[in-house]
Order: C-alpha cells, then structure tokens, then sequence
C-alpha cells in the first residue's frame, strides 16, 4: 500500500515557511544596518552602565555613562528611559511623543563619529572618548532576538498546521489566527528591543503599530478561540 501525501497542505506549510524565511531576513539585515557604537549600555535605577564597554577602550565596567555628543557639540544626556525596550511602558501620549523625539536625536548622534562622557568609577575618575559608530556583526546581535524571531515562528507554523488538519474547525481558525498575531508582535519587538540605544523614530512608530495591530489580532483569536 501507498501512502498518499496531498500535495496542498504540504505546499502551503512550505510557503509559510519561505515567508518565514524572508521574515527573518528582513529583520536580520534590517537590524544589521543600523549603526552600532560598539558598546551596550544598562539602565541602573536612576543612572546609566555600561553593560559591555566600548571596544578597545580602557573604561571601567563600573563607570556611568553621561552623555554623547558631536564633536564641539553641545552633550546630549541619556536618561534610563532612552533604553526601555518597549514603548507601551509610557503612560501618556507626551511621555511616549518625548521618547520618540529623544530617539530621534541619539539616532542623529549615532550616524557619525560622536565624543562620549563618562564617570563615577570606583577611583572617582572619568572623561570623554572618541567613538565612531558602525555596523554591527551577526555574531554580535543579542540571543532574546533570535529567541523572539523563534518564538513568533514556531507559533504561526503550529496555528496553520493544526488549521490544515481541520479547516473546516472554527477553533482551529482561531488557533491559526492567534500564530500568525504572534508572529507579527515578535517580529517588530525583536528589532526594536535589540537596537543599540537608538532607532530612528519613523521606523520605531512603524514597529511599534506592527506590534500593536499583532497584539490586537492574538487578542481577538485567542478570546473567540475560548
């Protein structure tokens, strides 16, 4: 006896599959793109850290990070809340508009070589550093990137399987519904939340609406799927 595979669902999850694919390019290549200062920074209550330090410069990894600046510029403070990775931890439209705004800035900084400001160590010491930005290299993108890109796929690939096997099944529309939301809020959140320290805002709104729509989509599904 031969077993009879149809041909349909196997070519609609191989479809999904290649979407998934340039999915993931797409983000790869996007976040590539962007400058990168060759340093990461922390938030630390009020204050801000260095969580990997600029590449062959001597800062202490206890140092505080004050301000970027041009060349001859006028210093730019960075606040704890320039580094949040979501912009839903706003609770008004100001404080979220001055997020952007404040991206859009640290971006500008960030297309040229900029001077940086540090201080605070242990010995009480501190200056400035010279820092030309980059673009950043695939071993360097963060694990809670490809953590996310995965999650968001390996949903949307459940949801359309369970559909194919039952397409006539409501629930299993639903469950279809709620995969494909999740992929596209991990998407937009992976590339927004492994930038370094800044995107250009126009881009970080479009994300971020990526985001929302996703959360509504997996919102409905999953209360109907109930």
């Amino acid at each position: 006896m031969t077993l009879q595979i149809s041909r349909g669902p196997v070519r609609t999850l191989s479809g999904l599959l290649g979407l998934i694919g340039i999915v993931w390019l797409w983000a790869t290549l996007l976040l590539l793109a962007q400058p990168h200062p060759g340093f990461t920074l922390r938030a630390e209550g009020d204050a801000i850290r260095f969580a990997r330090a600029p590449d062959g410069l001597h800062i202490p990894a206890d140092a505080y990070v004050v301000s970027i600046a041009r060349p001859g510029g006028t210093p730019f403070a960075i606040e704890p809340t320039d580094l949040i990775e979501e912009p839903d931890f706003f609770d008004t439209y100001a404080e979220m508009h001055r997020f952007f705004a404040r991206q859009g800035e640290l971006r500008a900084l960030l297309d040229q070589p900029f001077v940086l400001t540090w201080t605070g160590d242990a010995a009480g010491s501190g200056g400035q550093v010279d820092i030309s930005p980059r673009e950043r290299g695939l071993a360097e993108l963060p694990a809670t990137f490809w953590f996310q890109l995965g999650c968001g796929s390996i949903a949307s690939v459940i949801g359309l399987w369970v559909l194919l096997l039952r397409p006539q099944a409501w629930s299993a529309r639903m469950l279809a519904l709620t995969g494909f939301a999740y992929l596209l809020i991990t998407v937009p959140a992976s590339i927004y939340s492994s930038r370094a320290i800044a995107l250009d805002p126009a881009l970080f709104r479009l994300l971020a609406a990526g985001n929302h729509l996703g959360a509504f989509l997996f919102g409905c599904g999953l209360i109907t799927l109930m």
